[in-house]
């Protein structure tokens, strides 16, 4: 490459963080970070953490990413950002350590924008089904955005003493059938009126009526028909 800028790295350890390939944006992070050590002209940014970060979750590198987070401000003179806190929220959650992700939210400073992180948490409690932080990470997003609808959805909700959970594809819920057909109706009421499912959202190898299907049923939607 003619030209090397903090710009091309930035963009190599990002191609290689969306393909899962977190070790080789690592390397390229130390070339990166070695290559400005000798000549003293292109200095990981901001951005490169960001980069790094969200390459590292993609590949299940936690050590990795806490070791560059604890070692950022020492190393290239700059404290973590509300975006870095993010994304390493995101690395822990996907983990499942729930918990040193919900502590690590504890210790941002209180002007810090936390909408991210505490979306990032609820996304890694859906996945490893932690009720207690979700519900935690949810009043938190109420408080900080409370007209934005998606914080009201959870795959979680509670009638009375009782949990129900939902998950894509899952007929286990005793009024699942109920459910789904109500949902079937409505689909078919709202094509009479002109609506027409977006289905490019749906990346599974699957025929058009099957990711109809799929959206229909997501569990989310199944989730607040029971709320209502």
């Amino acid at each position: 490459m003619s030209v090397r800028n903090v710009i091309t790295w930035n963009v190599l350890i990002m191609a290689y963080g969306m393909h899962g390939k977190g070790e080789q944006a690592l390397e390229i992070f130390r070339r990166m970070v070695a290559e400005g050590d000798n000549n003293g002209e292109i200095r990981p940014n901001e951005v490169t953490y960001i980069a790094i970060f969200a390459s590292l979750s993609h590949s299940g590198m936690v050590d990795e990413g806490l070791n560059l987070f604890h070692t950022m401000k020492a190393k290239h003179g700059f404290q973590p950002t509300s975006d870095h806190y993010a994304c390493l929220v995101d690395l822990l959650g996907l983990s499942g350590r729930i918990e040193k992700a919900y502590k690590l939210i504890m210790t941002m400073s209180s002007n810090m924008n936390k909408v991210d992180t505490w979306s990032s948490l609820l996304g890694g409690c859906k996945i490893h089904q932690n009720l207690e932080i979700s519900k935690i990470a949810t009043k938190q997003l109420f408080v900080l955005e409370p007209s934005v609808a998606s914080h009201h959805v959870l795959f979680w909700i509670e009638h009375g003493d009782e949990v129900h959970k939902f998950v894509a594809g899952d007929i286990s819920h005793p009024q699942s059938k109920e459910l789904r057909e109500y949902l079937e109706t409505l689909s078919q009421r709202m094509k009479k009126e002109g609506y027409v499912p977006d289905t490019s959202c749906v990346l599974h190898n699957v025929d058009e009526e099957e990711k109809e299907t799929m959206l229909c049923g997501h569990s989310e939607r199944l989730t607040l028909l029971l709320a209502f």
